[in-house]
């Protein structure tokens, strides 16, 4: 396997949907004293108030002895913000009643977000605000030397940040562990952050094997298996991953029946904030001869991928990758020799 493709994978993997965003921070450089390697801090640590923030959606919060809170830092331009938003949604409502409160803060200001947040509606339905003069983020994402978002902090019923990290990752262990025993047991987190690893490590092998065996030449008889496998992960966003990059290899060792398959199972359903998979769908219908659907559904994802704030380079290199696809598209729609194909 080549190393291009192992590059691609771990870029799209970690920067795309696991680790996420690399983080802006408007206005104001972060002081030398507060520039602090999270791995440096020692946990559990007082959390630091939330007063100052400007309030998008619903009722201001103010830290309490006794509740539990989910404080996740986010921005409308980031791909696995977008991700993390029904999943917050699910936390916030499963735990709604045993004293949770989860609370998104962006940096941008609130005339840029909020639009995005009315936009989401019931996904994004927990308590939404922003900081962008960064009076709250000392306390959090500049404190705890987070460069990355999304990033969750866990605020146990004594005040304390007793956990930091992606919340794709184990942010559903530790709530439940400080919900239900009152305390996060570090041996019991370690253990699952070993098991996450060993998923992902795991994984991102199944995805290897699957692209060796077809650039290997191997008959779709025998590499279908190994994709069925991947799709069945439903844990990890892999199957995305693997369209993502199927899609992008010569057509004649493309799996087109499989994709065909795939992407109409998930037009039936389509989860809005699957960026990468609606660009598989569109790449799909286009090369099926739908092509105004797929240049409405690449139009979407470029407005998706537009938000408000300057992108980051990863999530701006992929917006422009989804640009480039967009005037493809567009073009086809001009061309004679595609004509009778639109709109089937």
């Amino acid at each position: 396997m080549s190393g291009k493709f192992n590059i691609l994978i771990i870029s799209l993997f970690s920067v795309l949907v696991i680790f996420g965003c690399s983080k802006k921070e408007p206005h104001k450089k972060q002081d030398a004293a507060e520039d602090v390697n999270s791995a440096e801090i020692k946990l559990p640590r007082k959390a630091a108030s939330l007063d100052g923030l400007t309030y998008i959606k619903g009722q201001p919060v103010t830290l309490t002895e006794g509740r539990i809170y989910i404080v996740e830092y986010w921005a409308t331009w980031c791909m696995p913000c977008r991700k993390s938003m029904p999943h917050l949604t699910e936390l916030q409502k499963k735990y709604k009643d045993k004293g949770v409160t989860v609370i998104g803060i962006t940096n941008e200001t609130a005339e840029i977000a909020k639009p995005f947040v009315e936009k989401q509606g019931d996904a994004m339905d927990y308590t939404v605000a922003a900081d962008p003069d960064l009076s709250v983020s000392k306390g959090y994402t500049i404190a705890f030397g987070q460069q990355f978002i999304p990033v969750a902090f866990v605020i146990d019923r004594k005040g304390d940040v007793v956990w930091v990290g992606n919340p794709q990752q184990e942010l559903d262990f530790v709530v439940e562990q400080v919900v239900e025993k009152g305390q996060l047991e570090p041996e019991a987190l370690a253990a699952a952050k070993a098991e996450k690893q060993k998923e992902m490590q795991e994984a991102i092998a199944l995805l290897q094997k699957y692209f060796e065996a077809v650039e290997g030449g191997l008959p779709v008889k025998e590499t279908r298996p190994i994709a069925e496998k991947i799709i069945a992960n439903k844990t990890l966003p892999m199957a995305n991953i693997l369209f993502f990059q199927m899609m992008r290899l010569d057509p004649s060792k493309q799996d087109t029946e499989l994709a065909r398959k795939y992407v109409k199972e998930w037009l039936a359903n389509p989860e809005e904030q699957d960026i990468i998979m609606m660009d598989v769908a569109a790449k799909v219908l286009f090369d099926d001869g739908q092509i105004n659907k797929a240049v409405e559904l690449q139009e979407k994802i470029v407005s998706m991928m537009s938000g408000g704030g300057k992108l980051d380079p990863n999530t701006q290199l992929y917006t422009d990758m989804m640009k480039k696809r967009l005037e493809e598209f567009k073009a086809a729609q001009n061309d004679p020799n595609k004509s009778s194909r639109i709109n089937k």
